[in-house]
Formats: structure tokens, sequence, C-alpha cells
């Protein structure tokens, strides 16, 4: 288990199944918020001093601190802030989003070094700073911030990154993460908070919205009270046009 720390503690690694100390590298000059394993013992993580880490984990149990080998220590090549990492499923390559700007890198999974960028031209707003790769590894996907008339985006590049972008409207407030599904497709989660599958042709399906109203570019001619107070009218969601109303008496919420 790998954990990325604040305030420059760098990372931490455990074995969690044995009780020894965990590995341990706090010489990074800012906080660190993305982390991720190939399952050949690689592990990258990226951090707020603008470097991309790459380790090995230990072949001896025994090794203690002294185990965690840093293979690579590189400068990401697209931003001051690099955020979300995800190995290819050969481990041959490793994407980078940042929390600084709209760029993906693809960086070589052995060196750090630089091998493309994707092509993010058109997406004009926020991030792209949740990564994932499908599990074939055949497609790369991306998104965060970036919203498109009150809908955030995935972006997905096949020819494993270096293809046409195509993108697909989800959610309505940032997108946390993208998780590969074993089937094919994506798991996103928002902040909305909501979820959906996104799947490989880039059809969306949502699976569980927001709870609670979102009252963010509300209409002050939709927020309406009735004469004795038993009724509320309100949005109910960003930018929705069609509001809604709750009945007091009958605790009924209806649009």
């Amino acid at each position: 288990l790998a954990a990325t720390l604040g305030t420059g503690n760098g990372v931490r690694v455990w074995d969690w199944q044995q009780n020894r100390p965990p590995l341990a590298d706090a010489a990074y000059g800012g906080a660190s918020f993305g982390a991720s394993w190939h399952q050949d013992g690689r592990l990258a993580t990226s951090c707020d001093d603008g470097k991309l880490r790459l380790y090995r984990l230990p072949t001896a149990p025994d090794q203690g601190n002294a185990g965690l080998q840093k293979l690579a220590e590189q400068a990401a090549p697209g931003g001051k802030h690099p955020f979300a990492l995800a190995f290819a499923p050969d481990g041959r390559s490793l994407a980078v989003g940042y929390d600084d700007n709209t760029r993906v890198d693809v960086v070589d999974g052995q060196t750090l070094q630089q091998r493309f960028a994707a092509d993010t031209q058109g997406v004009g707003n926020g991030t792209l700073n949740s990564v994932a790769w499908s599990r074939d590894g055949q497609t790369l996907a991306a998104a965060g911030r970036w919203d498109r008339n009150g809908r955030n985006m995935v972006r997905r590049w096949p020819q494993a990154g270096r293809g046409p972008a195509q993108d697909t409207a989800t959610t309505q407030n940032t997108i946390m993460h993208l998780a590969s599904l074993p089937g094919g497709g994506w798991l996103v989660g928002a902040s909305d908070p909501a979820w959906g599958v996104l799947t490989d042709n880039g059809t969306w399906q949502a699976r569980a919205g927001a709870p609670q109203a979102d009252l963010r570019g509300s209409k002050r001619d939709a927020f309406l009270l009735n004469q004795n107070g038993s009724k509320l009218q309100f949005d109910y969601e960003y930018g929705d046009k069609t509001a809604h109303r709750f009945d007091v008496a009958h605790r009924l919420l209806s649009a």
C-alpha cells in the first residue's frame, strides 16, 4: 500500500500483511497527489515540486528503507503541478495529468522521459487531472475540471494515446477519478456527487446522481414561496430550466 503525503513528506509504502516499518522517501519539495503501481513492483509518484519519481519495491523482505529503490526522477514535461498518474497495462508508458493546465503527457515507464503529448486542442478551461488507460492499453482517457455547456467532459485517445481526440459529456461537476473496468470502459466518479460508466465507444451511462439539490446558478424567479408557506419552489439541478416544488404538508417533491 502506497500513500503520498502533503507538505513535502513524500511517499510511504507498507507491506500491510507484515508488521514492519514502511519504506519511505521524504525528499520531496511539496505535496504529492499522484501514485500509480505497475504489477511488476514499480511505483510512480507526482509532486507539486514539479517532479515525477519512479521506484521499485525490494526483492528481499528484509531490505528495509534501502529497499525502496529510486529508478528515476525527472521534471514533469508539461507543467509545474503534475497530479494524476496511470501506468499503461504493459508498463512501457505512464500517463500524466496536471493540476495547473490542460495538458496530458505520456512518458516512458522506465526513464520518465517524455514520449509525446496527447492532443488537448479544444480543451479551453479547467484541467485534465484524472487519467486512466483502458484495460487493453489501446485507449487513454482523461478528465477533471474541464466542462462544456455545464457538463464535465471525458476525452479519449485511441491508438494508445496518439489517436484523434474523442469527447463525451458526463457529469455536472469535477471528475475526481477514472478507473478502467475489466470488461472495457471506465468507471467515472465526480464531486456532484455522481458516478457512472463510460463505455469504450463513448456512451455515458449515469448510475447515480447527486442526492441533494445543486443550487449553483439558481435563477431568482424560480425561488418562490407560496402565501401560507406550505410550498417551496426552487431549481434542483445546476442550470436546470425545470423548477421543482416541495410540498411541506405532504412531504412531496415534484417537478
